[in-house]
């Protein structure tokens, strides 16, 4: 998953703190009054994520269930709980998300602008398939030559873990970011949060209020990140699991979800399907509050419920 959302700077009454982690910046908004302790526990939650779901990191637990595929191997906790999510929207998707894209990597290289070959894309596809993990209490077990890649799920995993840490000391109100990827907590002194999420290819941004019940998370995934284009064919790092190309079918999609690994997942999987798919499969799921897909031809299709605030507007209350 990749998106850009556009966070305002802390309010008066609030402090706001950034860490580097998950290859992102994670930013929390928090009351004044927060002590530096639950920043502190919010951010080492955080990391923890990054180091058990970093499949770049030797000896990671991640890389380490990659080096060993084809073979039973034991995960920690919080790495198997992760993944069982993970595994439960590649199900719901019927694929669109799929962990086990990763056998794509080297492949593509959007930095260089490098196309790969055909048919070295179509050797790596029988690769990919989130039926040949499995998953059974602390003990993972993939097909030979299988590689999983968590960069579509892990920020929204790591922000509701944050969150969870912070619950337990009782800081209930908040903003937390990570890498644009929004999870809101609670209200802003009784009112919603405004988040603006950039349009797709530099668009008019989307400003939604946002009110957590306790929380409430926005993801996008558009093709304005890392990308190259060449003969007018834009060619971005979202890959359709599979085809191995990048998904054709959508330009933004941005899902608002009670918590943010569901957000970080189905918003991928949205882009993938495009905007019919995503509103058959995926927004009757049980803590999918809306959906908003960009077609290719720029047409927008969005739930009503979606809480989009009129430039200007003030933020309605949470109530």
């Amino acid at each position: 998953m990749i998106l850009a959302a556009l966070v305002l700077l802390a309010p008066p009454g609030w402090a706001e703190r950034t860490e580097l982690a998950l290859a992102t910046e994670v930013t929390l908004v928090l009351p004044a009054a927060t002590p530096t302790a639950a920043f502190d526990r919010a951010f080492e939650a955080v990391r923890a994520v990054d180091y058990v779901a970093n499949e770049w990191r030797p000896g990671s637990p991640l890389a380490e269930a990659n080096r060993r595929a084809g073979q039973a191997v034991s995960v920690p906790p919080l790495l198997a709980g992760l993944l069982q999510r993970a595994l439960d929207y590649a199900a719901l998707s019927d694929g669109a998300f799929d962990p086990t894209w990763a056998a794509l990597w080297g492949l593509w290289d959007f930095d260089r602008a490098v196309i790969p070959a055909a048919d070295a894309v179509a050797a790596r596809l029988p690769r990919i398939g989130w039926r040949s993990v499995r998953l059974s209490g602390g003990t993972l077990t993939t097909a030979r030559q299988q590689v999983l890649g968590l960069g579509g799920i892990a920020k929204g995993w790591a922000l509701d873990q944050a969150a969870a840490a912070l619950a337990q000391l009782r800081v209930h109100h908040g903003l937390l970011t990570a890498g644009g990827q929004t999870l809101a907590l609670g209200s802003r002194d009784g009112v919603a949060w405004r988040v603006a999420v950039e349009g797709p290819r530099g668009g008019e941004p989307l400003r939604l209020a946002v009110c957590g019940r306790p929380t409430l998370s926005v993801s996008t995934s558009a093709d304005n990140a890392r990308y190259f284009e060449r003969g007018g064919v834009r060619y971005h790092h979202l890959l359709d699991p599979s085809t191995g190309y990048p998904a054709r079918r959508a330009l933004s999609a941005t899902v608002l979800a009670d918590d943010a690994t569901a957000a970080d997942a189905l918003s991928t999987a949205c882009f993938v399907l495009g905007p019919r798919g995503c509103q058959e499969k995926l927004l009757t799921q049980r803590g999918v509050l809306a959906v908003r897909v960009v077609a290719p031809d720029g047409a927008a299709s969005q739930s009503a419920a979606l809480p989009v605030l009129s430039p200007g507007a003030p933020p309605p209350p949470c109530r």
